[in-house]
C-alpha cells in the first residue's frame, strides 16, 4: 500500500518506529557479530596465555631442577666420587633423606663411559625404592645424549615418559667446583609429574589444570580430539564446552621431541559472559535510547512541524470549502513553516485580488450578455418585419406581373384575331378586283401590324415570365434569409442562456 494514502503524522510515526527498530536491530547485530566475538576472541587469547603460564611453570620447575643438579654436579666431592669412586660420598650424601631434601624421586651418577655409578628411584610418599628399568635404560643410552655435553655449562632438561609416569629430568656434567676440570661424568635428577605436583602447578597458576601422558586412555574424548588437531610445538587448541566453560589444550614434547604430555586448562567463560551481559545491557540501553529518541522526536515533530502543517491544511480546506479568502494563518516563525505560512497568506491576498477582479469581469460579462440579448431580440423583430415587408412587395410584384401577363395574353389574342381579319379582308379585296386594291393595301398593313403586335406581345410575355422567375427566386431568398435570421436569434439566445447558467456566481 502506498504511503501517499497516509497522513504525514502516520508516515512520520511509522518512519520513526522503523528507525528505532532498525537502530535496536543494528545495535543487537553489532553486539552479536562484532562485540561478543571480540570478547570470545579475548577469552581464547586468555586461554592461550593461561596454557603458556602452565608450560612456563613446568619450564620453571625444569630450570629449578637444573639448578639443583648444577649444585650437585659442579662440586669437588661429586667429582672425586665419580673419578675416584669415593665410598664416603655415598655414605654421607646418598641416602633416603637425599630424595626428600632435594624433592626428587630419581638421582643418578654416570661415569664418563655412561655407566651408572650410582642410581636410585625412590618414592618418598611410600618410603620405598622403585624399580624403573626403562628409565635407567634411557639415561645410559648414548643415542639419547643425556650424558653427552659440549661444555661444562651445557645442560639437558625436559620430559621423559617412563613406566611409572612422566618425569621432569635434568642432566649436567660433573666438574670441580671451580668448573675448570674436564667433564668426568653426569649427574641426573628427576621428579615425577604426579598428581601432587600437578596440583601444585594448578595452585601456583590459579588454574584448573589437568595433565595426562600422551596416548593415555584416561584423556577425555574432546581433549583427545583437540590434541590430535595440533600440529606444531606448543600449539594451543581452544574449544567451547558450553556457555559456562571452555578448555585449552596443548601438547608438550619430551627430550626426543616426541609428544609426551597433554595439558588441559578448564576455565569459566567469565569474559564471554561479561561480554554477553554487556551486549544485552547495551541492547536494552539502545532500545531505551531509541524509544526515548522516538518519543522526543515525535513530540518535537508534532509540535513544531506536524501541528502547524495540520492547521495550515485545515485553513486551506476551510478556504476551499467556504471561499473565505480573508482567513490568514497566524504563524510567526523564522523557519520554513513560518515562510510557508507567509507565502500562504500572500497567496490568499493574491486570490482575494483575483476574486474581486473576477467579480468585476463577471458583472461586465453579464451586462454585455444582457445588452446582446436585447440587441438580438430587436434584430429578430426588425429582421422579421423586413422579411415580411420583402415578402409582401414580392407578392405585389407577382400580382402585377400576373396581371400584365393576362393583358398581354389578351393583346396577343387580339393580334391573332386582327391577323385573321386582315387575311379575310385581303381575300375579299382580291375578289373585288381593282375596286378592292385600296382595301387590300389597308388589309395588308393591318396584317403586318397584327403580326408585329403578336411578335411584340410574345417578346414582352417572355420577359414577364423571366421576371416572374426572378421574383420567385427572390421569394425563396427572402424565405431563406428570414429562416437564417430566426435561427441566428434562437442560437444566440441559447448561447447567452448557457453562458449565464455555466458562469459561476461570485460570492
Amino acid at each position: 500500500m502506498s504511503w501517499r494514502k497516509y497522513s504525514i503524522r502516520t508516515q512520520v510515526t511509522r518512519l520513526l518506529a522503523g528507525l528505532a527498530v532498525l537502530f535496536v536491530a543494528l545495535t543487537w547485530a553489532v553486539q552479536v557479530f562484532i562485540i561478543q566475538p571480540s570478547f570470545a576472541s579475548l577469552e581464547k587469547d586468555d586461554a592461550r596465555r593461561n596454557l603458556l603460564r602452565c608450560t612456563d611453570a613446568i619450564e620453571s620447575d625444569l630450570q629449578n631442577l637444573s639448578s639443583l643438579v648444577r649444585d650437585w654436579s659442579a662440586w669437588d666431592d661429586t667429582y672425586r666420587f665419580v673419578t675416584e669412586r669415593d665410598d664416603s660420598f655415598r655414605e654421607t650424601n646418598l641416602m633416603e633423606t637425599t630424595f626428600s631434601n632435594t624433592n626428587t624421586e630419581f638421582v643418578c651418577f654416570l661415569m664418563s663411559s655412561s655407566e651408572v655409578l650410582w642410581g636410585k628411584c625412590y618414592d618418598t610418599a611410600r618410603a620405598e625404592y622403585l624399580e624403573v628399568p626403562d628409565l635407567f635404560d634411557y639415561v645410559v643410552n648414548p643415542a639419547n645424549g643425556v650424558s653427552k655435553f659440549k661444555s661444562v655449562d651445557d645442560v639437558h632438561a625436559g620430559i621423559v615418559v617412563t613406566s611409572r609416569g612422566p618425569m621432569m629430568l635434568a642432566s649436567r656434567p660433573v666438574t670441580t667446583t671451580d668448573r675448570k676440570s674436564a667433564i668426568s661424568g653426569a649427574v641426573i635428577m628427576g621428579r615425577f609429574l604426579n598428581d601432587d605436583r600437578i596440583a601444585s602447578l594448578a595452585e601456583r597458576t590459579h588454574l584448573d589444570l589437568s595433565i595426562w601422558q600422551h596416548g593415555s586412555p584416561q584423556i577425555p574424548a574432546t581433549t583427545q580430539q583437540i590434541a590430535e588437531t595440533l600440529k606444531q610445538k606448543q600449539e594451543a587448541g581452544i574449544r567451547d564446552l558450553s556457555e559456562e566453560e571452555l578448555v585449552g589444550v596443548t601438547v608438550l614434547e619430551d627430550m626426543q621431541l616426541q609428544p609426551a604430555l597433554v595439558l588441559q586448562v578448564t576455565m569459566p567463560r567469565t569474559i564471554w559472559a561479561q561480554g554477553r551481559a554487556a551486549g544485552r545491557a547495551a541492547t536494552l540501553c539502545s532500545g531505551a535510547a531509541g524509544l526515548l529518541m522516538l518519543l522526543t522526536t515525535g513530540l518535537m515533530l508534532r509540535r513544531r512541524i506536524i501541528g502547524p502543517l495540520h492547521r495550515m491544511a485545515m485553513s486551506v480546506t476551510s478556504v476551499a470549502g467556504t471561499e473565505r479568502t480573508s482567513a490568514k494563518l497566524e504563524i510567526e516563525r523564522p523557519d520554513e513553516i513560518g515562510i510557508l505560512a507567509r507565502c500562504f497568506n500572500s497567496l490568499l491576498d493574491a486570490v482575494q485580488a483575483d476574486h474581486q477582479s473576477l467579480e468585476h469581469t463577471l458583472q461586465q460579462q453579464m451586462t454585455a450578455a444582457s445588452q446582446l440579448d436585447e440587441r438580438l431580440q430587436k434584430f429578430s423583430v426588425d429582421g422579421a418585419a423586413a422579411a415580411e415587408s420583402a415578402l409582401a412587395t414580392i407578392s405585389e410584384i407577382e400580382a402585377v406581373t400576373s396581371s400584365m401577363a393576362n393583358e398581354l395574353a389578351a393583346v396577343s389574342a387580339i393580334a391573332r384575331q386582327t391577323h385573321l381579319l386582315a387575311l379575310n379582308a385581303a381575300i375579299e379585296a382580291a375578289r373585288a378586283g381593282d375596286a378592292g386594291k385600296g382595301f387590300a393595301v389597308v388589309a395588308n398593313e393591318v396584317k403586318q401590324l397584327a403580326t408585329a403586335s403578336e411578335h411584340a406581345a410574345g417578346e414582352v410575355q417572355a420577359k414577364i415570365r423571366e421576371a416572374a422567375s426572378v421574383v420567385d427566386r427572390g421569394r425563396q431568398a427572402s424565405d431563406a434569409t428570414s429562416s437564417v435570421i430566426h435561427d441566428f436569434v434562437r442560437e444566440g439566445r441559447q448561447a447567452m442562456q448557457s453562458l449565464a447558467t455555466t458562469t459561476p456566481t461570485p460570492g
